[in-house]
């Protein structure tokens, strides 16, 4: 039986879930995963079954997510380039930035422990 899809949000059959398999030579990737199936596209090679297995599984779960939840995920990417692209043209100040908020959270989770520690 095979899954069929009319419309954006139609629900499909569960793919089966992959095994992993052997690593893939000279990557730290095994075939079965969805790492697997990107090393391949890398090296130019098309992906071997189980690797597709493994996509399409991931992209099926992936698919089946609220719309709230994607819509969040696609929040993070553009969070994650914006900051990757801000941490590219300015080094310094980003470092300089890490450090400062690095330092408060840990100066935060410190106090937390503290007080812990007084109510025990």
């Amino acid at each position: 039986m095979t899954a069929t899809r009319s419309g954006r949000y139609a629900k499909s059959i569960r793919p089966p879930k992959p095994v992993e398999g052997d690593r893939l030579p000279g990557v730290n990737a095994r075939h079965g995963t969805t790492s697997g199936f990107s090393r391949h596209q890398e090296m130019g090679e098309e992906p071997c079954e189980s690797c597709r297995a493994a996509k399409a599984y991931y992209d099926w779960e992936w698919l089946q997510a609220p719309d709230k939840v994607r819509r969040n995920r696609l929040f993070a990417k553009a969070q994650a380039r914006a900051t990757t692209e801000l941490r590219r043209a300015h080094p310094e100040e980003y470092a300089e930035a890490y450090q400062r908020h690095r330092a408060a959270l840990l100066a935060e989770a410190m106090a937390e422990d503290a007080a812990e520690d007084e109510d025990a």
